[in-house]
């Protein structure tokens, strides 16, 4: 034979083939021969006759089952990402982050698993875990890359809101700055009155208008009055959840001063006019000389003038004033003064402009009427506030259900119309069987309005009712409501992707959809060619989320057909086609050559020529 490009005869009358391709290179010398720097990488050997090798290299293959996660920051949640490899050799997954390659830690948890499975776990997801991940898998044959994408959701916070100091008639713009992911939506409410205003309202005097973008509200008051003197809250709320501070807007009153003579002939006069400076005044060649003050009675600050607290329960009642020169303040509780020094029950709290009387009740009659006196030598004024008995909510009402499955309800209602003076701590949903007397219980998360309830029996008629809960107590509960969970049915159809295995195997990967409230027991999978009327059934348990179908046929379209089974049934077919590609053929060209003598010796060298060089590789 020849020599050509692709032969070489050897000194030991070996053939040696060199067949070059991307991926393959065929050759007779045996595996045992090479030496250690011509082994590396040849991961899948197959022993024949004559002691040959063949070594079948075939880059990875990923997939994934899910390519997008959703979770909120701050709630200790984890994540699990899943990559699925195949290819020869093994590849080797590994998983990377903004070009960072992770490794095991406190916040990832890695694990292999066999038959090609990766999976990365998240844990304790913040903020900053949002973005791409990356799965990739190589092998001496090539490498793969998947993107997975987790999107952290961040509760609202509110991170810029200051006190404000406007002018009497002058515009006070006062900002609310919050952050979260979604952004969001930001309101106000004026805690003298309650009124709430959101982006885009306008007051019916024209004076408060909000407008607000990206995360910042600005609440702006147009001709300030003393009355707008008070708290603001800022509630920053969206879906993931909520977040509230309050700012005090202050004011700056002007005075309009005229300074007379004795005859009251105006000598000057001003909005704002100091009166500590000297004003020498000649008035009938008389020198005056006026040195003055501005001086009045004491001012009351305190817009809030009824609390609520009950029995045990400590409040605080905050007497604020203004005055010059400064005045000092006393309480009084039905005519009788309170001793600076307290009782049993109250203290007492001075400082610059406050008084802060707090009170334990202990008693009914220790609820009433309060009265703050203030005193300067220029006058008195007192002020009175009521301390009530706070009470327990009334009863949530518009009890409804929805999302009604055969394990499954979500209740949702409206607030009371009264929480009794003291803020809802939670609500108490409570359900039962209508067959039976034992009420099941579940809280709120804080004083939201929404409750999954769960574990049901299919089939089944419940009742359910709602109470409200504060720091008094539990008030009412709202009407009983009923509803009726869906009987057990068949499972839904089952989703299928699938991926090609190794060798003449292909790979269905499994995803429960409803399973009808019973669990999936098996999975059905009928397959065939497209040129025969025979099915093939593979069981499949129903806890299994793949199934391997081999072994199957070169270059060969098949139909598959797969259905889940629970107790109640079957589920509607799910329909899949796929194709496996020719076979990766190998020939084998032998020649012998005997000789005889005493005894008859023969010898044989064989050449393995590949067929389709893309397919295979021959050694």
């Amino acid at each position: 034979m020849e020599e050509k490009a692709m032969f070489q005869l050897t000194a030991v009358s070996s053939l040696r083939v060199h067949i070059v391709s991307p991926t393959l290179r065929c050759s007779s010398r045996s595996y045992a021969d090479r030496s250690a720097d011509d082994r590396v990488g040849y991961d899948r050997e197959e022993q024949w006759s004559g002691g040959e090798m063949i070594i079948t290299r075939m880059p990875p293959v990923l997939s994934v089952l899910q390519q997008s996660f959703n979770a909120t920051a701050d709630y200790q949640e984890s994540i699990t990402l899943t990559c699925i490899t195949s290819g020869s050799p093994q590849p080797i997954l590994t998983w990377h982050r903004k070009g960072q390659h992770l490794e095991l830690s406190e916040q990832y948890l890695l694990h292999n698993a066999d038959g090609g499975r990766s999976t990365l776990t998240i844990r304790n997801i913040r903020q900053a875990d949002g973005g791409a991940y990356t799965c990739k898998a190589t092998n001496k044959a090539g490498s793969q890359e998947k993107e997975l994408f987790l999107k952290v959701f961040v509760q609202p916070h509110i991170t810029q809101l200051r006190n404000v100091t406007a002018v009497e008639g002058s515009a006070a713009m006062i900002s609310c700055v919050a952050e979260g992911e979604p952004l969001p939506d930001i309101s106000w409410r004026r805690a003298s009155d309650g009124q709430a205003f959101v982006d885009g309202d306008k007051s019916h005097d024209g004076r408060f208008e909000v407008r607000g973008r990206h995360g910042k509200s600005m609440l702006t008051i147009s001709s300030v009055r003393l009355a707008d003197r008070g708290r603001f809250d800022c509630e920053a709320l969206s879906r993931i959840g909520g977040h509230q501070k309050s700012m005090f807007l202050d004011i700056d009153w002007a005075i309009n001063a005229v300074l007379c003579d004795r005859y009251s002939t105006t000598l000057s006069t001003a909005r704002t006019l100091d009166l500590r400076d000297e004003y020498w005044i000649d008035m009938e060649s008389v020198t005056l000389v006026l040195n003055s003050m501005m001086m009045a009675t004491a001012m009351f600050l305190t817009n809030q003038t009824i609390f609520y607290s009950w029995e045990g329960n400590p409040v605080n009642i905050s007497c604020d004033v203004s005055s010059n020169p400064p005045a000092t303040m006393l309480w009084r509780r039905e005519r009788l003064t309170i001793s600076a020094e307290g009782t049993a029950n109250t203290k007492i709290h001075n400082s610059e402009g406050r008084s802060l009387l707090e009170v334990i009740p202990m008693s009914d009659r220790d609820f009433g009427r309060y009265n703050c006196t203030a005193r300067n030598n220029i006058g008195m004024r007192y002020q009175e506030f009521i301390l009530a008995q706070a009470d327990v909510p009334s009863n949530p009402y518009s009890v409804r259900l929805s999302a009604v499955s055969q394990r499954l309800a979500t209740v949702t209602f409206m607030k009371p119309d009264s929480h009794g003076g003291v803020p809802i701590g939670h609500y108490l949903v409570q359900y039962k069987e209508l067959s039976t007397y034992d009420w099941r219980e579940v809280r709120s998360h804080s004083a939201q309005t929404t409750v999954v309830l769960m574990g049901l029996e299919p089939n089944t008629t419940y009742e359910v009712r709602v109470a409200a809960i504060n720091g008094k107590g539990q008030g009412e509960f709202s009407h009983t409501e009923s509803f009726q969970t869906l009987p057990i049915r068949e499972p839904s159809p089952p989703a299928v992707h699938g991926q090609r295995g190794m060798g003449k195997a292909y790979r269905l990967g499994l995803v429960k959809q409803d399973d009808g409230g019973m669990p999936i027991v098996e999975y059905i999978i009928k397959y065939k060619t497209d040129k025969e009327e025979q099915w093939m059934t593979k069981l499949v348990p129903g806890a299994n989320d793949f199934a391997l179908l081999q072994p199957l046929q070169w270059n060969t379209r098949y139909e598959v057909e797969i259905t889940a089974r629970n107790v109640k049934g079957l589920s509607e077919p799910t329909f899949y086609q796929f194709f496996m590609p020719q076979k990766p053929d190998i020939t084998a060209v032998c020649v012998c050559v005997c000789v005889q003598a005493t005894v008859t010796v023969c010898v044989c060298v064989c050449v393995f020529v590949c067929k389709r060089l893309s397919l295979c590789v021959c050694v």
